[in-house]
């Protein structure tokens, strides 16, 4: 696992004050949200969780963790 983690939130192609959250190189850490607030929140607990995730299981996770984020904008 990287020390920093890039959190993706792309606008919901149906709904564009929805957000899909997503971690870059890192399946299985999907999140969304109503607005960008919501949206980074949720993906915050959604890292929270994956790293819980490995710590119960064992695998070392950085001390430090930094996260960026990334907003891209609706095609």
């Amino acid at each position: 696992l990287p020390a920093e983690l890039v959190m993706v939130l792309e606008p919901d192609e149906d709904d564009a004050k929805w957000f899909v959250v997503t971690v870059e190189g890192v399946p299985g850490i999907v999140s969304q949200g109503k607005g960008l607030t919501e949206a980074v929140a949720n993906g915050f607990e959604a890292i929270s969780a994956f790293l819980g995730s490995l710590a119960k299981d064992g695998v070392e996770v950085p001390a430090k963790l930094t996260v960026r984020t990334k907003v891209l904008r609706a095609a």
